[in-house]
């Protein structure tokens, strides 16, 4: 069986033992995507067995987007229903959000329901792992790639922390509310599709260079994904349903690519580090910031002119890099409140130079390759970009209102949000970081 081509639907349930060495499971049991599928609500619950108190959460929006009839039709069948609609602003999934959920439990509260999109999911998703109890989700737009996923991304004392959690047991999408999202919702979407183009980049060279676990078939599946939402370009901004369904259905797929992994590592790069860094810098300021799709298809972007200056200039020499004082100065300037954390989780990713010197070698050995892989980058950033402002989405980083001193900020720190190796990281090792950021920076300001 070729797990590469089933449907989303087929997916579910599937647990093998892949030829990767690991194995793979897929607990969502249920994915409906159609017309009138928020009527269905109360149904796919029975027919999971799931049964007793559901606690409905949602926020002022989503709830007159579809909440409102979720929570009616599930009590027309029958079911007692609690409400919470989440009133922070701006809503972030952090601990106050969570803490609203973990209270507004019943005692005989038996499921939840979430009814939204990243947030709410997210948010949702984490205190039903921590209260063991089953969940499902009810997408109200094709914005992100989380629908699937078992992780939740949280900020958590001012650091966005991804977080084990536990996937949906079934994700709910009515095509008449996903094709009334707003459009700059379902540009947030192809940009956080347009992220797994650099990430699989990344992804293959953590293989290499530090020998990183890799799945050739999570990754053919993430690429299947990618392809059917490139697919649909020009069909998203003319909100086509089928467009727009194809967008849903690639970005639960990528969710399902993470859960069978069990972390972001198929979907999450450089590019999804810099949306992390900016969207915790927006919770440090108090403002809302732009939308997490957004803020990754601006930086998959520069990450593949990243990628095309690297691969098409020829060999870099090594360069003096940063010493370890003013790096450390550094995060502490840019990450605030949050540095010490930052610097505690980064202490041990600067390698010495001999473990340094045979990274370097093995990324060498990919150079022919990769050189192949990113010829055509700068045509295809140009085309995502126009692909991005026909959608209704930012196409660089001036639409999000950030200066060229903020970029290079992210570009250049936001890799020590997570300790992944990305090409970032293999600049940073090779002492020439800030050279090819400031080359990308001249490309956009």
């Amino acid at each position: 069986m070729d797990l590469t081509q089933l449907s989303i639907d087929a997916l579910c349930g599937q647990d093998f033992a892949c030829t990767c060495g690991r194995t793979h499971k897929v607990a969502t049991r249920r994915i409906l995507i159609e017309r009138g599928a928020v009527a269905k609500s109360a149904q796919v619950l029975d027919e999971l067995g799931q049964e007793g108190e559901a606690l409905v959460v949602c926020d002022e929006h989503t709830y007159a987007v579809a909440g409102e009839q979720v929570i009616s039709i599930l009590r027309d069948a029958g079911r007692k229903v609690r409400v919470l609609k989440l009133r922070h602003q701006p809503l972030h999934a952090d601990g106050a959000a969570l803490g609203d959920v973990l209270l507004a439990m019943g005692d005989d509260t038996k499921v939840l329901v979430a009814v939204g999109s990243g947030t709410i999911n997210d948010t949702t998703r984490m205190a039903a792992f921590r209260l063991n109890l089953p969940y499902i989700i009810v997408g109200t737009a094709p914005s992100m790639d989380g629908y699937a996923s078992s992780v939740s991304p949280m900020i958590y004392d001012g650091y966005k922390i991804t977080y084990e959690a536990v996937a949906p047991m079934a994700i709910i999408g009515d095509t008449d509310v996903l094709c009334a999202a707003p459009e700059q919702m379902i540009a947030a979407g192809f940009g956080d599709m347009l992220g797994k183009l650099t990430a699989r980049l990344d992804w293959v060279l953590a293989r290499e260079v530090i020998g990183e676990h890799y799945c050739p078939t999570v990754a053919a599946m993430m690429a299947r994904a990618v392809d059917k939402c490139l697919a649909q370009a020009e069909g998203l901004s003319r909100r086509e349903p089928e467009a727009i369904v194809g967008l849903m259905e690639g970005l639960i797929l990528s969710g399902i690519a993470m859960q069978m992994l069990g972390y972001s590592r198929p979907a999450s790069g450089a590019e999804h580090h810099i949306a992390h860094y900016f969207e915790m810098k927006a919770m440090r300021e108090g403002s809302a910031g732009s939308l997490h799709g957004d803020k990754v298809g601006v930086a998959a972007l520069l990450i593949m002119d990243i990628y095309a200056h690297l691969f098409s200039e020829g060999i870099p020499a090594q360069g003096p890099g940063m010493n370890q004082a003013k790096w450390e100065s550094e995060i502490r300037r840019v990450y605030g409140d949050a540095s010490e954390a930052i610097l505690a989780e980064n202490a041990r990713m600067h390698p010495d130079k001999a473990e340094w010197e045979a990274q370097k070698a093995r990324a060498l050995a990919l150079w022919p390759e990769y050189q192949k892989q990113t010829a055509d980058f700068p045509a295809l950033i140009e085309k995502g970009r126009s692909w991005l402002r026909a959608i209704g989405g930012p196409a660089l980083p001036q639409d999000m209102g950030y200066t060229r001193a903020e970029m290079r900020d992210a570009l250049l720190y936001s890799k020590e949000v997570r300790t992944r190796f990305t090409v970032m990281r293999l600049l940073e090792r090779w002492g020439v970081l800030e050279h090819y950021v400031d080359e990308v920076l001249n490309d956009v300001y």
